[in-house]
């Protein structure tokens, strides 16, 4: 998100592609009974056939995202585990 929040912009456009769907991936929702399977097209090629998603891969699901904001907004931090990382 370089050094800008672009946090509501990246919600829009997950919006965009399934209503709730940041909200939904922040609470883990979309992975609570195969909800994830919502987001298939019947375009999607054979490698995200319901098969395809075994439980425990699943369950290892995480949201990374990467900013070079030097402060986080607050709602960013208490929502994610911010991690930083120095160059030298």
């Amino acid at each position: 998100m370089m050094e800008v929040n672009m946090f509501p912009v990246v919600t829009n456009v997950f919006d965009q592609i399934q209503a709730g769907l940041m909200d939904k991936l922040m609470s883990k929702e979309l992975l609570q009974n195969d909800g994830f399977l919502s987001l298939l097209q019947p375009s999607d090629g054979p490698e995200y056939s319901r098969n395809e998603f075994s439980p425990s891969r699943v369950a290892k699901f995480r949201l990374v995202l990467i900013s070079k904001l030097r402060s986080l907004p607050r709602d960013l931090v208490a929502a994610f585990y911010p991690i930083h990382i120095l160059v030298k």
